[in-house]
Formats: structure tokens, sequence, C-alpha cells
């Protein structure tokens, strides 16, 4: 048997020099990146670096914002912060012990920051009112822009305390909420665990465009009137004529910048619309 060997002129294999430098120029490549990563990472954990990462999140809430932890990974980022009203000495608003949201490393690095998800982690949120139920506290607006532009947002371990003048502070604990955005709507789901108020279901639709929509806040158990009438905003006549045996439905009502309509009923259940 005779045996051919093909021989390809043009064609030349790799040397051990060029498979080498090929090997380093990955290593370096991949150096030079774990590098500039580490003193990015380093740079936003700095003063200097906070403070920039405030004064973005500042021009969101226009409100002072301090950050006490950035962590830039590979395929997502995470802060800690908190937002103070420098009407009020600079109290503190809302701070969240972990807002992590799917912006990688690199697009941090290129600005390109336009994230799907976003978890938030230990939600306290605290709101000023004065004596005839005014809110004291500034709220920033709700994002307009394109469909799709909202990402979902999750809420774990979050709280709401409200304060108002001349009454004990409210406030509501164990609260899990999530926020699908669905083109111009967003639709929230949730529930509340609370020591004093127990289990609620949570429910609720914004239209976007119109900046209107709702929120249904529901429990089976049985509350007192006394602990009812301790709830900021919901007039004192609403609660009569309620069977508070029979669980309980409180649902918001809103459209843009006028006074929210609260309605109270016994039941699971206030008639809901399907938008």
């Amino acid at each position: 048997m005779v045996q051919t060997r093909l021989r390809f002129p043009h064609v030349r294999r790799p040397t051990r020099r060029a498979t080498a430098l090929a090997a380093v120029t990955v290593a370096v490549v991949i150096g030079t990146l774990l590098a500039l990563r580490l003193s990015v990472g380093v740079y936003v954990n700095s003063s200097r670096g906070k403070a920039a990462v405030g004064k973005e999140l500042q021009s969101m809430f226009g409100m002072p914002v301090e950050v006490a932890d950035v962590d830039l990974g590979a395929r997502t980022s995470a802060v800690k912060f908190r937002v103070l009203d420098p009407a009020a000495g600079r109290a503190e608003v809302l701070s969240i012990e972990s807002a992590a949201a799917d912006v990688s490393f690199a697009e941090v690095v290129a600005s390109r920051i336009a994230p799907r998800h976003l978890d938030l982690t230990g939600v306290a949120l605290t709101l000023r009112v004065d004596e005839d139920g005014t809110i004291q506290t500034p709220i920033p607006p709700v994002p307009g822009g394109p469909a799709g532009a909202v990402p979902r947002v999750v809420v774990e371990r979050g709280r709401v305390a409200v304060r108002q003048e001349g009454y004990p502070e409210f406030a509501v604990a164990g609260i899990a909420v999530r926020v699908e955005p669905d083109g111009d709507v967003a639709r929230l789901t949730g529930a509340v665990d609370d020591p004093v108020w127990g289990k609620w279901s949570v429910a609720g639709h914004l239209d976007r465009p119109t900046r209107s929509g709702w929120v249904e806040f529901t429990t089976a158990g049985e509350l007192a009137w006394e602990q009812l009438r301790t709830i900021p905003f919901v007039p004192a006549g609403a609660w009569y004529g309620v069977d508070l045996s029979a669980g309980l439905t409180i649902r918001v009502t809103f459209a843009g910048p006028t006074t929210p309509r609260f309605e109270v009923a016994s039941g699971t259940s206030v008639a809901t619309p399907s938008r």
C-alpha cells in the first residue's frame, strides 16, 4: 500500500514561540481587565467614588443621597444607600440595604446603565405628614419613557412608616412586593406579614402615561376598630358600617396629582376592574 502525505505549503503550524505569545497576550488582557475592575471597585468605594454614585442617584430622587457601599459584579451590580430630606434637617426618607440590578461591570464602565431587573432588599421608607394629612416628604415622579423602559422591581423586607404631626407613628413591616411592567402598565403583586397588623395581600395597577391606577390591601384577619383608626389618610367615616369580622379590603384609587380616593369594604375584595 502506498501512503500519500498531503502537504499544504501555505499553512504553517504555530510555533512554540507563537503559542507562548498568544498565551501571554490572553493573560495580559485578562490581567488588565481584572486590574481595571479592581481599580474601579476601589475608586467607587472611596469617598470620591461614593460621592459620584450618590450624585447620580440624587439626580433621580431630587434629594441628597449618601452611599455606603458599591459592588460592581460581572453580571450584576449593587449599591447600599439612603436618601435624605434637606427640608427636615436631612432626616432619612429612604434607606436600602441592597439595590441590585442586572448591570455588569463593563456596562457601568461604558455608562450603559439600563437594568431590566431591580432587586431591593431591606427597604425603609419614612413619610412626614402635617396635621391636615398633607404629605410633606418630596416624592419622586413616576418614571415615564417608552414601553419597557421601567425594569421589573422586587422588594423584600420592606418597611413603611408615617410620621404625622399630633399622632403616634404608624409603621408596617414585612413588605414583599413585585412590580411587573407590561407596556404602559405596571402591575403590583405582593404580601405583608407584620407582627402587629397580621397578613395582607397586595395588588395594584398603574397606568404610566396618565399616572393613574389603584392599589388594594386585603386581609382575612379580624382587626379592632381602635387599631384601624390609626391608619393614616383613610377618613374616619370610611369605617362605619364595615363588618370587621369578615375580613377587610382597603382600596386606594389615584389619578395624577389629585387627592387619592379610599374605599373600605368587608370581605376579601372591593370590585376591581381589569385595567
